[in-house]
């Protein structure tokens, strides 16, 4: 006899590997076969066990491609999704089969694969003048720089590293980028401001050499007054008269000094009373 079994629609037939070819038994093309099956002879009275099937069903790792326009790294609402992206899926499923699928996002961003369970990483491949905001490095995100590439270029930045169970769906896996600003270019016919020059240091005017300080005049020295010789007898002074009186008188000075220049006033008329005073006695004595 030949076993084999019939497969419902969503299962993939895992086990056996091996041993009959079940391909060729559709009941008329009314049913759709497992891939094997067991050949077996069996006598009277045998027991003959183990003869399992194994199916899984696909499991479904699903995202989308926006556009961050606030660069937060959290597809928020009114941020468009991303169409014509590429993005990678690659790994090994669960019966040691390694993986390497590519899609591009459909018009609304989205993407997804239909793998059998497995595990495998989910990354995107970079376009020129974007960056990636999502996803941000955690607890299951890989970086993708490992990735061989394929496809139409090499993914780089982070992706979603998960293991797939039979017929679990995994949502959510999403990819954010942002345009930085582009500066103005000089034909675009916005001026740009000029830069504000740098201000010259002012220099620090040179002091002014103080002038040496203009000594104060030493007081002159009161000199002691000097005693007129008295005059002898044969000596004739001439009389006192109003002509010597005048001349003596003259020698005062009009003007009275500043304060603290009396001395020579005083030598002068200390002088002139002291030969005044000596004419004086000299007629008394002729008298």
């Amino acid at each position: 006899y030949t076993v084999c079994e019939t497969l419902p629609a969503g299962w993939t037939q895992s086990f056996p590997t091996a041993d009959a070819d079940c391909s060729g038994h559709t009941h008329g093309g009314t049913i759709t076969p497992g891939a094997n099956g067991y050949d077996i002879d069996l006598r009277p009275g045998e027991e003959d066990s183990g003869n399992d099937f194994g199916n899984f069903q696909a499991a479904t790792k699903s995202g989308v491609k926006f556009a961050d326009l606030d660069a937060d790294g959290v597809k928020d609402a009114g941020e468009p999704g991303l169409s014509g992206w590429e993005i990678h899926l690659s790994g090994t499923d669960s019966q040691g089969n390694a993986l390497h699928l590519h899609t591009t996002t459909d018009a609304s961003g989205a993407y997804a694969f239909r793998v059998p369970p497995g595990s495998y990483t989910v990354c995107e491949t970079p376009q020129v003048g974007w960056t990636q905001s999502a996803p941000a490095a955690g607890a299951g995100i890989v970086s993708c720089l490992g990735h061989s590439g394929g496809g139409g270029g090499a993914p780089v930045g982070l992706g979603y590293r998960i293991t797939l169970t039979s017929g679990q769906a995994d949502s959510g896996n999403d990819f954010g980028n942002f345009q930085p600003p582009a500066p103005p270019s000089s034909g675009s016919g916005v001026s740009e401001p000029a830069p504000n020059p740098a201000p010259e240091p002012t220099p620090n005017p040179t002091p002014e050499s103080n002038p040496a300080p203009t000594p104060n005049p030493e007081p002159e020295q009161n000199s002691e007054p000097v005693a007129a010789p008295s005059p002898t007898p044969e000596q004739n002074p001439e009389p006192i008269t109003a002509s010597n009186t005048e001349s003596t008188t003259s020698a005062v000075p009009k003007e009275l000094p500043k304060t603290g220049d009396w001395s020579p006033l005083l030598l002068v008329v200390v002088g002139s009373l002291f030969t005044l005073l000596s004419g004086l006695k000299l007629r008394q004595r002729r008298s």
